[in-house]
């Protein structure tokens, strides 16, 4: 997996034959309308079928949130991904 940038909006999918997964960087705290789009992202979100289902934020604790609906394939490749993440940010 690699993230490409255009500026500094990420965005990468994670897929394999039958799996897409879409990453994205996020830039604004929730419930705000102030956005960090000169900054480094604030965390990131794994939406799979349109649902966000996994979410990585990087700015405090670096805490990562998993759905447990989601199978456990999905899950280990959404928490290697995860674990890219807070390494590099």
């Amino acid at each position: 997996m690699k993230l490409t940038s255009k500026g500094r909006n990420y965005k990468k999918i994670l897929k394999n034959k039958e799996t897409t997964i879409k990453i994205e960087s996020l830039h604004t705290f929730e419930d705000s309308a102030i956005a960090f789009t000169n900054s480094k992202p604030l965390g990131f979100e794994f939406k799979y079928d349109s649902e966000i289902v996994a979410s990585v934020e990087v700015l405090h604790n670096n805490n990562v949130w998993i759905a447990n609906s989601l199978n456990d394939k999905i899950k280990t490749a959404i928490a290697i991904a995860s674990s890219a993440l807070l390494i590099v940010s």
